[in-house]
């Protein structure tokens, strides 16, 4: 699931369900950025 500028605003009524998307977007973007190197 790919989000744009704004799509997280649909999550912002289940803050659990925010989070988990949040840290999962950012172990994938250090996980791929580490792979890159």
């Amino acid at each position: 699931m790919v989000m744009r500028y704004g799509g997280h605003a649909c999550n912002v009524t289940d803050p659990e369900t925010f989070n988990a998307l949040l840290l999962n977007g950012l172990a994938s973007l250090l996980h791929h950025r580490e792979a890159a190197l």
